[in-house]
């Protein structure tokens, strides 16, 4: 991807993003996680406190009781017993019971205390798709003495909620470099992160890559990038990345033409598949005549936990405007093919805006859109796509300062691929925490 092109969107995105919440972008990709518990929750952060539902087979809705719950802070993800949110710097835990009612705090740390802490403001924080571990993002401020870009690691305890500082994973010491939230391979082995440094050298990749090491830690990776040609006049730049459920990645690439000084024309955007090796470099064999183009937006992308469909959203986004292309509201899916090209399946499901989207483990998308009050919810297989039972449900005042507002835990049998992925909680080699 060619330099120029990040450096010009490089200025305007560090730009948009000192003006923008520390929480302007999706933060939460809790989509693929197995666990012990055979029920599927779904928990919508609103103004008045986090909304419970239990999912039925059908995909329907039913309020926990006590709903809405009291938490503090931004919901970012579970491991299946506890719910996991970020309050400034401060990671919170609270659990999960059995009907998927939401308990008193559990545990909290403060993440600005541990090695990464002093780099700026934590931007963002994940769960990684096994559940064990919280990545928690610095971006750098003026406002202190050594700005830095980096990701720190906590393991977090199924036992009791509690985190552990594993490590920090320091990407950048420059005050203009920033990160977007990452996408995690499903065994948590490589992780990627668009990275925007303020001045990149020639044929710099413009994904930050990452690797666990020996004590779980996410540690910075070194890795080769290989992307499809566009056509002329056209050059891609990355947009936004989603891991499959194997060793895929799907990358919506901008298109634009580049005359200097940053001024572009902006091309429509188009969404290729990649394939990861076993050492973490990426590489794509799609062209651009195969490569579609979405109706929406592209600002939020879900693989679901099968590996064959990827849903694509769109929504209110001023940065998009100025960078990519003005964000058609709505959300629409795709045929995900592994390494192959992706493939055309439906049209706009909704003219409301998408703000969030998590698949479960048995067929069902849910979609948050704030603007409109509503959650979706959509049984989608490979051969149709239908609205569930009761769908859409309103929301009362969703919590429109926070994206980070959809959480689903599911512990419901998929298939990956033709190979069936039971309920279970998934113990990576390294991994510390040998209690859950």
């Amino acid at each position: 991807m060619q330099t120029r092109i990040v450096q010009a969107l490089g200025l305007i995105f560090c730009a948009v993003m000192a003006a923008t919440p520390a929480f302007g972008q999706d933060q939460s990709e809790n989509h693929r996680h197995f666990f012990a518990n055979s029920a599927t929750f779904v928990y919508v952060q609103t103004q008045d406190g986090v909304q419970s539902f239990q999912v039925s087979a059908t995909g329907s809705l039913t309020m926990v009781p006590g709903s809405p719950f009291k938490t503090e802070g931004d919901v970012i993800g579970s491991n299946g017993s506890y719910l996991v949110s970020l309050d400034g710097t401060v990671l919170r835990s609270y659990p999960i019971q059995a009907n998927g009612a939401l308990g008193s705090l559990a545990s909290s740390t403060d993440t600005a205390a541990y090695s990464g802490g002093g780099c700026g403001y934590a931007a963002a924080a994940k769960l990684d798709p096994t559940g064990n571990y919280v990545e928690v993002l610095y971006d750098p401020t003026i406002y202190v003495s050594s700005p830095c870009t980096g990701y720190q690691t906590f393991a977090l305890l199924k036992t009791s909620g509690a985190f552990t500082f594993l490590g920090n994973a320091v990407v950048s010491t420059d005050i203009g470099a920033v990160l977007d939230p990452l996408t995690m391979t499903h065994d948590s082995k490589f992780a990627y992160a668009l990275n925007i440094p303020p001045d990149p050298e020639p044929d710099q990749v413009v994904y930050a890559g990452f690797t666990r090491d020996s004590a779980g830690a996410l540690a910075n990776l070194n890795y080769a990038e290989s992307d499809p040609q566009p056509q002329e006049p056209w050059e891609y730049f990355a947009w936004l990345v989603e891991a499959d459920s194997t060793n895929h990645l799907a990358i919506a690439l901008g298109q634009l033409e580049y005359y200097g000084s940053p001024l572009v024309t902006v091309g429509p955007t188009q969404l290729a598949s990649y394939t990861i090796d076993a050492s973490g470099n990426i590489a794509s064999t799609n062209t651009w005549q195969q490569m579609p183009v979405p109706e929406v937006g592209p600002t939020l992308l879900r693989i679901s936990p099968g590996g064959d469909l990827l849903a694509v959203a769109g929504n209110e986004c001023p940065w998009c405007q100025i960078s990519v292309n003005i964000a058609q509201d709505g959300l629409q899916l795709f045929h995900f093919n592994g390494a192959d090209p992706i493939t055309s399946f439906t049209g706009s499901l909704t003219s409301d805006p998408v703000d969030e989207m998590e698949w479960d483990g048995n067929n069902h998308l849910f979609a948050v859109s704030n603007s409109a009050g509503k959650l979706y919810v959509f049984t989608a297989t490979a051969t149709g796509v239908s609205p569930a039972p009761g769908s859409p449900y309103a929301i009362a005042n969703p919590n429109g300062n926070s994206p980070n507002g959809l959480v689903v835990t599911t512990g419901q049998t998929c298939t990956t691929k033709g190979k069936s992925c039971q309920a279970r909680s998934i113990h990576p080699a390294g991994d510390p925490n040998q209690d859950r």
